[in-house]
């Protein structure tokens, strides 16, 4: 690869990290009004955008997938152990943890 080329690579990986970012904040505007107005499916709609978009900017900075859901993993347990609010009233994240295992067994 030529030098203009890497840099034409950098460039548009630059660019696609700068879209990527203002979408998830585009999403988590418009997921906030979308609470406001009781609009469910819309919510459950744009949380999995979230998330989706969040997997997509981690693989254009460098993470892979396994690494984000390690991250996701590793946080949950912390989530656990430091009785986060949701975790300590509801069991949120140990539900969570539980679903997310008996998936991977599949």
């Amino acid at each position: 690869m030529s030098f203009s080329n890497k840099e034409s690579s950098l460039a548009q990986s630059l660019h696609i990290v700068e879209n990527v970012r203002n979408r998830l904040l585009l999403i988590l505007a418009r997921m906030f009004q979308s609470l406001s107005g009781g609009k469910d499916e819309l919510v459950k709609e744009d949380l999995s955008e979230i998330i989706l978009n969040s997997y997509i900017l981690g693989k254009r900075l460098g993470v892979t997938y396994q690494g984000m859901d390690e991250a996701l993993l590793k946080k949950a347990r912390e989530y656990v152990s430091q009785k986060e609010e949701v975790e300590e009233y509801f069991g949120d994240i140990t539900d969570f943890l539980n679903y997310y295992q008996t998936q991977k067994k599949k």
